[in-house]
């Protein structure tokens, strides 16, 4: 794979204060209530640069609510890569290409804690815009958002994740990096990772244009700092979005332990996949650091 740089465009929405540096490029978290989003196409230092002296500025105000813009960019790439999707052992479709795209990310976060919420919401949407302007072979829109709700019920908490992304259309060749994957231990634990969906004739995933996910937990305390979970994971992968049937959804269901400490659980589950095929194992161990979601 050969990659040539590029700028592309992300605006960012956070909530918060604290300093990150994620992917090459920085993103700012704000207090309760404030956004942040791109204000213009400039080299990364002045746009770091900038945020910190509009932050500082706003903070210096006393202004206690005000919608606020920081301009942010990601240092991305378009990709030259080879990625085979095999129909059968004598046929295969081969995805090749540019990509260049414009990213618009925005971010909720309601949540009482980040390590082990027992309520709030959090939520993100994504919106990958892919153009010949901007150096891509093809024009596509890759959608994606989740949204994660916590409900303390007594000492239990009934926590909820939801997951639906897309690229519309039927054309399968659309995206080459960044392809939807789902199974494993944060999305559905019966499963091995990314083993749902599009796979190669050696059991490779090679990820889909669609994908959907939904977890239903229980959490409850039993001892100090141990904890309990029963936990129900639905998910899959689909090649085309025009594929994606909710009616198609893997499912496993489980239990598990959870030890918790200052920067979050350590997991210890048994998943059961529900009917599964031949050739599948019928459940597995999970083990993890943090919740699943």
């Amino acid at each position: 794979m050969t990659k040539r740089r590029f700028w592309s465009l992300r605006p960012s929405t956070a909530r918060g204060v604290a300093d990150a540096i994620w992917a090459n490029f920085l993103l700012h978290w704000f207090p309760a209530r404030m956004r942040a989003a791109s204000l213009a196409w400039l080299p990364t230092f002045w746009l770091g640069t900038a945020s910190w002296v509009l932050f500082v500025i706003l903070l210096l105000s006393g202004l206690p609510l005000m919608v606020f813009y920081v301009p942010s960019v990601e240092d991305a790439y378009r990709s030259v890569k080879d990625i085979e999707y095999v129909e059968s052992a004598d046929a295969s479709l081969v995805l090749r290409g540019d990509r260049g795209f414009a990213t618009l990310a925005l971010i909720g976060d309601e949540r009482n804690s980040l390590t082990d919420p027992r309520r709030g919401l959090f939520w993100t949407a994504t919106v990958e815009l892919a153009r010949t302007a901007l150096g891509s072979d093809v024009d596509y829109h890759r959608l994606y958002g989740q949204l994660f709700a916590y409900l303390p019920i007594g000492p239990v908490v009934w926590a909820q994740g939801y997951r639906l992304g897309a690229v519309p259309g039927s054309n399968p060749l659309l995206l080459l990096d960044n392809r939807f994957r789902a199974g494993g231990p944060t999305t559905v634990r019966g499963f091995e990772q990314n083993a749902l969906g599009p796979q190669t004739v050696e059991g490779d995933s090679i990820g889909g244009q669609a994908v959907a996910v939904v977890n239903q937990e229980l959490r409850f305390p039993l001892w100090k700092r141990l904890k309990g979970g029963l936990f129900w994971d639905a998910g899959n992968v689909w090649l085309t979005s025009k594929e994606l049937d909710l009616a198609d959804l893997r499912q496993s269901v489980g239990v598990g332990l959870r030890y918790m400490f200052p920067f979050g659980p350590l997991r210890l589950e048994y998943a059961w996949v529900v009917n599964p095929r031949p050739g599948e194992a019928k459940g597995r161990f999970v083990l993890g650091l943090g919740h699943a979601f």
